[in-house]
């Protein structure tokens, strides 16, 4: 599947204004809860900007995908959770 090059800029653009708050924030890996199944719309934006995480932040970026109710689940997952900066949320 490729990638429109805007899309995918604007997303990477976006996480790495925030990874340095991520990175001061946290130690060990940070997941990222995506609200589709793998292979689904989002999914791979997920995984080609986890990559660029995981090199830039030196530490591990895992893609947990959670699909249902049009991302809602994903969304319950991370408001249930500390906010420690080990957790990112991907959906549209």
């Amino acid at each position: 599947m490729r990638v429109p090059q805007v899309a995918y800029r604007a997303l990477l653009g976006a996480v790495m204004l925030l990874a340095p708050g991520v990175a001061t924030a946290q130690t060990g890996t940070i997941r990222v809860v995506v609200g589709t199944s793998p292979g689904g719309a989002i999914d791979p934006y997920a995984r080609m900007i986890a990559d660029k995480m995981q090199k830039f932040l030196g530490q591990p970026v895992i893609i947990e995908n959670k699909p249902g109710a049009s991302g809602s689940l994903a969304a319950q997952s991370i408001a249930d959770q500390p906010a420690d900066g080990n957790i990112l949320w991907l959906g549209t």
